[in-house]
């Protein structure tokens, strides 16, 4: 009998840290097979010690009241006739699927997590692209957000999912599968971000106009640009810069610049100087401060300042404006999306 966790489950695993060992997909195949969803089981993963302490983050994340349970949803192939637990939520993997990604929780005998890029897959049957997306940028990027909690975000932990294995998977889908289409366009957008304002923007820009993005193609997340001998000596030594948003074709950027209100003499001459190996490079790349992009009119004038750098000129009618104001709103907000 096996245990595999998917959605919130899935999600708070991997904020755990417990140890996980990705298995062969042989072993998966089994692992699906022989999976269970009993109240046994739910009872179990709730008195797993990682389990118990990442409750407050379940909370916050599926607006749990104190005094409900935490839903441990559990995973098992399309078919399987094994019905879940009286008000607990299953998912089944389709018979369609040719690979389900799993991952072994080490020291927990015969538990299991969907991979992240499974997790995001089963996803994309309750969550728009956008913020599809968006989570998947929280998965492959060096962040963690923690909504209400201490501290709230988390900077510099490890990346729980490599870009590239998540667009070869998606690419690999069946397209009957459902999710499939929406999971593409949500890995064209995701990167390796490392902050929650990368996550923002890069929505924000890549997403389609209906869904409340300007539509414009893909940025690359953090740019490695290398620095010539002249750059490297404006620079002190160093060796590339890395640009938040870049797009190579147009040798244009938008750096997102969080310190923007400390104006010292250190800082103007760092900047000073990053701009002068920037011209050397014949790349542009323009500062973008927290009080631009939290406000909604002069954040749009600049999203058109960036579109005709690339040649494009974004639509604007009362739709899309409604579905942009709602996106920012989710975007802008504490990231309780998962």
């Amino acid at each position: 009998m096996s245990t595999i966790l998917c959605d919130l489950g899935a999600w708070i695993t991997y904020a755990s840290r417990a140890p996980l060992q990705r298995i062969p997909k042989d072993e998966a195949d089994r692992v699906l097979r022989e999976a269970t969803r009993t109240a046994a089981q739910v009872a179990a993963v709730r008195e797993l010690p990682w389990f118990r302490e990442q409750a407050p983050l379940a909370r916050v994340l599926g607006g749990i009241p104190e005094g409900d349970g935490i839903p441990v949803p559990l995973l098992c192939r399309e078919g399987s006739g094994h019905r879940p637990p009286a008000g607990a939520r299953a998912r089944t993997v389709p018979r369609n699927l040719e690979e389900a990604p799993l991952l072994r929780v080490v020291g927990a005998d015969g538990l299991y997590v969907a991979a992240p890029e499974l997790y995001l897959l089963l996803r994309a049957k309750d969550l728009p692209v956008p913020l599809l997306a968006a989570v998947a940028c929280c998965l492959c990027g060096t962040y963690e957000v923690r909504p209400q909690l201490d501290p709230p975000t988390r900077l510099g932990v490890p990346s729980k999912l490599d870009v590239g294995r998540l667009r070869r998977f998606a690419s690999d889908l069946p397209g009957n599968v459902t999710g499939a289409a929406a999971l593409r366009s949500a890995a064209a957008i995701a990167g390796p971000v490392m902050s929650p304002m990368e996550t923002t923007l890069a929505v924000l820009a890549a997403a389609a106009p209906g869904d409340g993005g300007m539509g414009l193609p893909a940025p690359e997340l953090n740019h490695r640009v290398e620095l010539g001998v002249e750059g490297r000596r404006i620079l002190g030594g160093q060796q590339a810069l890395f640009v938040d948003l870049f797009w190579p074709e147009a040798g244009f950027g938008i750096e997102y610049d969080s310190t923007a209100f400390h104006d010292g003499r250190d800082r103007q001459l760092r900047d000073k100087r990053r701009q002068e190996a920037c011209d050397l490079l014949g790349i542009e790349v323009v500062p973008w401060t927290w009080q631009l992009v939290s406000d909604e009119t002069a954040c749009e004038l600049a999203w058109r300042r960036v579109a005709g750098r690339l040649g494009m000129t974004p639509s604007w009618d009362e739709r899309t404006a409604v579905c942009r104001r709602m996106l920012r709103g989710a975007l802008l907000g504490p990231h309780a999306f998962w």
